[in-house]
């Protein structure tokens, strides 16, 4: 692992999830810090589809 991987984004509450995991994605960007308890990203707003989906772009954009 170089150190370029070990970097994060702390995106807070400025994005919805999925639009920060596909920025991450884009930007090479491997792990990101988000918060979870507001808005579009409270976890109340999570249902199964939505977590699924949540996984699958984490998967197919690298990102943790």
């Amino acid at each position: 692992m170089t150190l370029l991987d070990r970097i994060g984004v702390d995106v807070g509450r400025k994005l919805r999830l999925e639009e920060a995991i596909a920025w991450a994605g884009a930007n090479g960007v491997r792990h990101i810090d988000i918060q979870l308890d507001t808005g579009e990203n409270a976890f109340t707003r999570f249902d199964d589809a939505r977590c699924r989906g949540v996984r699958e772009a984490l998967v197919r954009h690298g990102v943790r």
